[in-house]
């Protein structure tokens, strides 16, 4: 399993927001993936949704576009999104050793695939 080592300290803001974040994820409240660095997360009190862009998971760097977000105040969007940038990375950062093996071909079998 691939290991994210947060380097920003965390703030009694990011430790609220965290806990939000985990309340509305415990209620079913699931943010989606758009690409590699932006999430559509769920509000918690209106019927819409706000992107999110996450530019470092170690960091956490991510811009929401909601009211707090704007001000540059941490909210449960961003640290809902950090946390499906960081399982996104474990997923896809599995070491070597969990990698498929490749199939060992003779240097003839090799070449007889490309004869035509």
């Amino acid at each position: 399993m691939q290991t994210i080592k947060i380097t920003a300290s965390i703030s009694p803001e990011w430790q609220r927001a965290n806990a939000k974040a985990a309340a509305q994820y415990r209620a079913g409240v699931r943010g989606e993936c758009l690409d590699d660095r932006h999430y559509r997360i769920p509000s918690a009190t209106e019927p819409r949704a706000y992107v999110v862009r996450v530019d470092s998971v170690s960091r956490l760097e991510a811009h929401c576009e909601c009211v707090a977000g704007q001000h540059g105040k941490v909210c449960h969007h961003a640290s809902m999104a950090l946390s499906l940038a960081a399982e996104r990375i474990r997923q896809y950062a599995r070491p070597a050793s969990e990698q498929p093996a490749l199939a060992r071909v003779s240097p003839e079998a090799f070449a007889a695939r490309f004869a035509a």
